[in-house]
């Protein structure tokens, strides 16, 4: 497998957390589970093979991905394909990232996969062309970088209180904070629910959670003995029947289950 990750330029660092070029990659397995983890992912093959999504529960195709393609917030895990020989450029957003690059409801986007070319126009079609055309992955990774900067337009509609919101949540994902940042805000409740919805892809409070359920996995890496209620109770949860309600519909595992499945990579994990 050859992957090689782009050191992120400052310019973009407040709103790409990752470039990576990835080739070779042949997977023992073909289908895995991807957990949200409150980023959307730009993805562009360079195989020229499809990829599909499937159902989580009879492993059905409902879609066929092909060229390029975002996925956008998840309020739960997903099932993708893996499949051998794989060449792609993936680009990750942070929360709130995407959006000064199509100046669009990034809400759009929510629970789905779709075309990039419908945000990106004719400028993705001719990436992807002198993406394949070019010989070596760091000039692969120099294009993108070139490209995203070009595409990045902060405008004036860049809403600075749910930055900073979004921020807030990152940095404590706790209902607290969440309360917290409602009676501060310069907005009825609604209104900070439809901006942030517009803005970062996903209402607050089902950011908070994601957020808050991708902290207990670096911690599951971190730790030879797992206390679940020490851990759960370290994450922000109250009780063991919200921890284990997020666990499931995050992941599709409850706790132990997940330890038993989990690859190394915390958010994605191999099925069949």
């Amino acid at each position: 497998m050859n992957y090689l990750p782009l050191e992120i330029p400052k310019e973009l660092s407040d709103f790409v957390d990752s470039v990576f070029y990835l080739g070779d990659y042949t997977p023992e397995h073909k289908i895995e589970r991807l957990i949200p983890d409150g980023m959307i992912s730009l993805v562009i093959e360079l195989d020229g093979n499809e990829r599909y999504i499937y159902d989580n529960t009879n492993f059905e195709v409902i879609q066929r991905c092909t060229n390029f393609w975002l996925s956008g917030m998840h309020n739960h895990y997903i099932s993708i394909s893996a499949i051998p020989y794989t060449e792609l450029v993936g680009i990750r957003f942070k929360a709130g990232g995407l959006f000064p690059f199509i100046n669009s409801d990034v809400y759009k986007l929510f629970n789905s996969v779709s075309d990039a070319s419908e945000y990106f126009q004719d400028s993705i079609t001719s990436l992807r062309k002198d993406l394949i055309n070019l010989a070596t992955p760091v000039d692969k990774l120099e294009l993108i970088s070139d490209w995203l900067k070009k595409q990045c337009r902060f405008t004036d509609s860049v809403n600075a209180v749910i930055q900073n919101s979004c921020q807030q949540i990152l940095a404590a994902p706790t209902i607290s904070t969440l309360e917290e940042i409602r009676n501060d805000i310069p907005y009825s409740e609604k209104q900070f629910i439809h901006n942030f919805k517009t803005q970062i892809g996903i209402t607050p409070k089902v950011f908070q959670r994601i957020i808050r359920f991708n902290q207990i996995l670096p911690r599951l890496k971190e730790q030879e003995t797992i206390e679940w209620a020490e851990i759960s109770e370290e994450c922000g949860y109250f009780d063991q029947p919200h921890f284990i309600r997020d666990f499931k519909q995050f992941s599709g595992f409850n706790p132990s289950e997940f330890l038993d499945s989990s690859s190394g990579r915390s958010n994605f994990i191999p099925l069949k």
